[in-house]
């Protein structure tokens, strides 16, 4: 599975978000970075237990997603 990154301007900043999997926590991390300084603006994370139910793995697409929104929302 390919995780999911993105690159968005925000708040005249250039932003870089991007997903790790931390298996010693068993948790997606999304971290945000600026561009242009390096400098960690944000992360989230969720255990991906949250993502398995019934022996079937959901896409973490969608929360990707909602971290970017969430993100955005918070540092517009």
């Amino acid at each position: 599975m390919t995780l999911p990154t993105s690159e968005f301007d925000n708040a005249g900043k250039t932003i870089e978000a991007f997903t790790l999997e931390d298996k010693s926590n068993d948790s997606y991390e999304i971290l945000f970075i600026d561009k242009t300084t390096q400098k960690a603006m944000g992360a989230y994370s969720v255990r991906i237990d949250r993502f398995k139910e019934k022996g079937v793995t959901y896409d973490v697409q969608a929360f990707f997603d909602f971290a970017i929104g969430d993100f955005k929302r918070i540092h517009g």
